[in-house]
């Protein structure tokens, strides 16, 4: 029996220092979805993708409308008899300007809203990645979880028949029990956490959160070089928010030319037809638009473009202060990432399987206990799941980077 135990220990600590890097789940809880597969669901029929494709055709019909000339005025003037009544036309002819500018502003704001688009578009996939590689973060730590308390089982069922042969005291039995009670907490937990975050990924891909799937993959690590000096060029060059910014000032600077242009009269042709029942004269006349007669109205929308033109360009500079600052982070946080991930491959993780391999070495020996063994396994669990963590992190990082630097969105 004594030797039987000892076998059961081996065989379990063995497996802990064989186990996979990251392993499947166990049972999916529905369809896989890869991030691949999440990334597009999110670009087709997330909620704010949509509502800002709606602001792009809003902007659309902005500029369709722009480039129509003013509406005709008819006017029935009253002479006497109901027959006797003249009817007037008039169409206003821009020759001030305004007709271009209006354009331009419009075609500026359509540029403005498509920006905006790709912006929301970026941040989306930000927010997927990142979701994305916390839920195999997750993942990985409830199959280590699981992992454990296989072990921990089986060391405890050890235990009590080394101590039914009377080869080890009690306390053996309960410190196993008390070591597989905080081990089955500890993959409630994590279960818990895993349901959390794929509600999250739910979230950010824009539908419901209890929505079953499975996830696909595994946490990666490729090293990258971030040049700050490059990746701040790249961001300046390709980010939506700056394009936003810039179409923005376009668009409120040829506002203020058409509020300008407003104070200048515009061609009337007038067409006049004498009487209702079509007798009588039909005279056509040219005039002008009076329009610095308006109580000082136009003036004031040329106050009001002026400064809002102003505040326009204030934000275009905080815009860039912010994606210098994002750029900034972004490469920090890859460089640290980088380092923590190595140092967990190259020291961490490795100390910890050879603390392992020591320990189950010791016990067979019998120079320590199976309880010092588990002392070793529970090290080489926390080492990896810090690990795992550190791999999330380091995938939130790169996807930090590529949307700080404007990267395409796929």
């Amino acid at each position: 029996m004594r030797r039987l135990s000892l076998q059961l220990v081996l065989t379990a600590l063995l497996a802990v220092v064989c186990i996979p890097t990251i392993a499947q789940e166990v049972m999916p809880e529905g369809p896989s979805l890869s991030l691949e597969e999440a990334l597009q669901l999110a670009l087709d029929a997330h909620p704010s993708v949509l509502a800002a494709g709606q602001g792009v055709e809003a902007a659309r019909a902005t500029l369709s409308g722009a480039r129509r000339p003013p509406s005709p005025e008819l006017y029935i003037v009253p002479t006497g008899k109901i027959d006797d009544a003249s009817l007037v036309g008039l169409q206003a002819l821009e020759i001030s300007g305004k007709w271009g500018a209006r354009v331009r502003a419009a075609r500026a704001g359509l540029g403005r809203a498509e920006w905006d688009r790709e912006a929301i578009r970026r941040d989306l996939v930000f927010q997927v990645r990142t979701a994305y590689a916390d839920a195999l973060e997750a993942k990985a730590v409830v199959q280590l979880s699981r992992e454990a308390l296989d072990l921990v089982r089986q060391v405890s069922l050890a235990a009590q028949r080394s101590f039914e042969l009377g080869n080890v005291p009690r306390s053996h039995v309960v410190r196993a029990r008390v070591e597989q009670a905080r081990v089955e907490q500890e993959l409630a937990r994590a279960e818990a956490e895993l349901r959390i975050r794929k509600a999250a990924l739910n979230t950010a891909i824009g539908r419901k959160a209890d929505t079953l799937f499975s996830l696909v993959g595994a946490l990666g690590f490729q090293p990258l070089e971030a040049s700050l000096e490059e990746q701040m060029q790249r961001a300046f060059a390709r980010r939506p928010e700056i394009r936003a910014a810039a179409a923005s000032v376009e668009a409120v600077g040829h506002e203020l030319t058409v509020a300008r242009r407003d104070l200048l009269p515009d061609l009337l042709l007038e067409g006049r037809l004498e009487k209702l029942t079509g007798r009588g004269d039909r005279p056509v006349g040219l005039g002008f638009t009076l329009p610095f007669l308006d109580w000082g109205r136009r003036k004031a929308e040329i106050r009001r473009t002026r400064a809002e033109l102003a505040g326009q360009r204030a934000l275009q500079v905080q815009v860039a202060n912010e994606v210098t600052l994002d750029v900034e982070q972004a490469v920090r946080s890859l460089a640290a990432s980088r380092q923590v991930v190595e140092t967990y491959e190259k020291g961490i993780v490795a100390d910890a399987e050879e603390l392992m391999r020591m320990a189950q070495t010791g016990y067979q020996e019998g120079a320590m206990s199976y309880l010092e063994a588990l002392d070793a396994r529970r090290a080489l669990t926390e080492a990896r799941t810090a690990y795992y963590q550190a791999l999330a992190d380091y995938q939130k990082s790169v996807a930090a980077l590529q949307r700080a630097t404007g990267a395409s969105v796929p």
